[in-house]
């Protein structure tokens, strides 16, 4: 009787602690926000540019692969016409007269030109010189979508490397943001999908905005911009593009391109 009585009671024990093990297989857990934190800081960079001493974050970008960095393409070719820009101010025109196009401004290929990035780390201040920087130089560059893939030049510190995630958030779903808006570095803020937008009429206008996007009422600035959106997980959901006029509306590069330009540049393989 002893002897059925603890058998039972291993039973019991057995049953109990599977039903507590499986109860969450296949569910969704989140980060506890110093998880987030964490994770969400080792895989974004801060884009920067120095000019005559003075240093400057421009834009943001995302490890996702252990050499290759994604952004926005509006920040490649910004730095581009940035660096035409500077060309002229060498050669003695005055900012006047390049913003009323009155100078002669050298056309860069943005194809062409290095991306000095930072890492988590190697940021002392506002407006001050980080303390190391890294190359990049452009490895694909969309006409199509605003994104762009830089790959690192030499040795970099340890860094995370961001995952895509398996499907896209539905509208109402919390994300997260990590990104540099007027070069407060790594700031975190976070919102919801507001709605997914097919196609914006500013498209029409621009090849370089076709959709589709994911609207997001996170806050974002300049700064941000090849920035993550990141849902519970840590997973990669977007990259930041555009702000409209419309508060805590900024618009975010849609997880299916994302895949697709990193299946273009074989940094994922296809699921058959």
């Amino acid at each position: 009787m002893r002897r059925a009585l603890g058998l039972l009671l291993m039973t019991v024990i057995f049953v109990g602690s599977s039903l507590g093990c499986c109860a969450h297989m296949g569910l969704p857990f989140s980060l506890s926000t110093s998880e987030r934190v964490e994770r969400l800081d080792g895989v974004t960079v801060a884009l920067v540019h120095e000019y005559k001493g003075k240093s400057h974050v421009f834009c943001t970008g995302v490890f996702v692969s252990s050499t290759v960095i994604m952004t926005a393409g509006h920040c490649v070719r910004g730095l581009a016409n940035r660096l035409g820009e500077e060309a002229a101010l060498d050669g003695g025109a005055s900012p006047f007269e390049i913003g009323l196009g009155l100078a002669e401004v050298p056309v860069i290929p943005p194809e062409s030109i290095a991306v000095p990035f930072i890492v988590k780390g190697e940021v002392m201040g506002v407006g001050e010189s980080p303390i190391r920087e890294h190359l990049t130089y452009v490895l694909s560059l969309s006409n199509e979508y605003d994104l762009a893939l830089l790959k690192i030049v030499g040795e970099i510190p340890l860094h995370g490397i961001a995952r895509l995630a398996d499907k896209s958030p539905g509208v109402g779903e919390k994300l997260y943001i990590v990104g540099h808006p007027h070069g407060l570095t790594y700031t975190h803020t976070e919102g919801n999908v507001g709605a997914y937008r097919v196609k914006l009429p500013e498209a029409e206008d621009d090849k370089a905005m076709a959709g589709p996007y994911l609207q997001v009422s996170a806050p974002v600035w300049k700064g941000n911009s090849g920035g993550g959106a990141f849902n519970e997980e840590g997973e990669l959901i977007g990259i930041c593009s555009f702000m409209v006029g419309v508060p805590n509306s900024s618009f975010f590069v849609h997880l299916d391109t994302l895949r697709g330009m990193m299946i273009g540049a074989k940094l994922l393989k296809i699921n058959i």
